[in-house]
């Protein structure tokens, strides 16, 4: 279900952001909240203010003070793929490859940030030992001590590659699915195995050992990911795979509820809901029948999966047989009722 929007008139919200010092005064004067008033400044194109002036482009510097979908999505993203810098010009750079142009405009709109996001080449590029072909990119670097400081309550400081571990606070908060939409979007990948008739969904994502301990520990308790995990060990990098369509589903709803344009991206969500994995969803949802050729018995189940785990059979065979790619399966014709 989505969320819902809360309309403030375009000249009321201008005309009053501009007689306030801040994103809060404003929403106390309009008697809402300040995530909607940020939300409305971001649909209409209204440029937040920096705090005290101190910075040559504007934006939210309070943006991560506060527990909202949006912050914790876009800590999670810097926790696994951005840096943040201290001294005199601290602050976080986000950088991504060209194949995700527009991922950065997102957070450029939502922070209310009115510098620029710029492009670069590398043409020799190694990564964990090898060398990769010409890379393009893009990147944005925002001054702002107050967002360095904010960030480091979700232990994100300088230099945190080989450190980094989610803390223990964020592994039960209620926004913390978005907060690892974000750290999947930024260091983990949704792929598709599997070739022919038989598809396959898998998600992996990397870090620490902490951290991926961490990870784990989130989707087993929330979407009850027990099984069919790998997790190894790779140049001081740690990775986990996740398989099984049924459970990858469970995984995906999880980590995508409640989210919006601005708080994933696009390209893997779009492989996270490809067709045929919903098909999937709804097949093993589905009562079947087992019908017995010679004799023709009829015995009925909840669904396909209720078939393998009281009798052995195995799901994805009833599906096939259901579905018209197979005839039978061990010995019996199958169809949906």
């Amino acid at each position: 279900m989505g969320r819902k929007k809360i309309c403030i008139d375009y000249n009321v919200l201008k005309v009053t952001y501009e007689n306030s010092k801040s994103v809060e005064e404003t929403a106390i004067k309009l008697n809402t909240t300040e995530h909607a008033v940020r939300a409305r400044l971001i649909e209409y194109n209204i440029h937040m203010k920096s705090v005290g002036g101190q910075h040559l482009y504007e934006c939210d510097d309070n943006f991560f003070s506060h527990d909202t979908p949006e912050s914790f999505y876009w800590a999670g993203f810097i926790a696994a793929d951005g840096c943040v810098r201290s001294g005199k010009k601290s602050g976080i750079l986000l950088a991504i490859v060209i194949k995700d142009t527009g991922h950065l405009d997102k957070f450029k709109r939502i922070i209310g940030y009115s510098g620029p996001i710029h492009k670069y080449t590398i043409k020799d590029n190694y990564f964990r030992g090898r060398i990769l072909k010409k890379s393009e990119f893009e990147n944005i670097t925002i001054h702002s001590s107050k967002i360095f400081n904010d960030l480091s309550r979700f232990n994100i400081v300088p230099r945190k590659t080989k450190v980094y571990f989610i803390p223990e606070w964020l592994e039960n908060h209620h926004l913390v699915s978005h907060f690892l939409r974000g750290y999947v979007d930024g260091d983990g990948c949704w792929s598709e195995g599997g070739g022919g008739r038989r598809h396959s969904l898998i998600l992996s994502c990397c870090g620490t050992k902490k951290c991926i301990n961490s990870i784990v520990k989130i989707f087993s308790e929330n979407c009850g990911t027990d099984g069919n995990k790998t997790i190894f060990f790779d140049n001081y990098i740690y990775n986990v795979y996740y398989s099984g369509n049924l459970q990858l589903i469970r995984l995906r709803d999880f980590l995508y509820k409640d989210s919006y344009e601005l708080i994933y991206m696009d390209r893997k969500k779009k492989i996270a809901y490809n067709n045929w994995i919903d098909e999937i969803k709804h097949d093993t949802c589905r009562s079947v029948l087992r019908i017995d050729p010679v004799t023709k018995e009829v015995v009925e189940y909840n669904s396909a999966t209720e078939a393998g785990r009281k009798d052995g059979f195995h799901r994805s065979n009833i599906v096939s047989v259901c579905s018209g790619r197979y005839k039978t399966s061990k010995g019996y014709i199958w169809k949906y009722k």
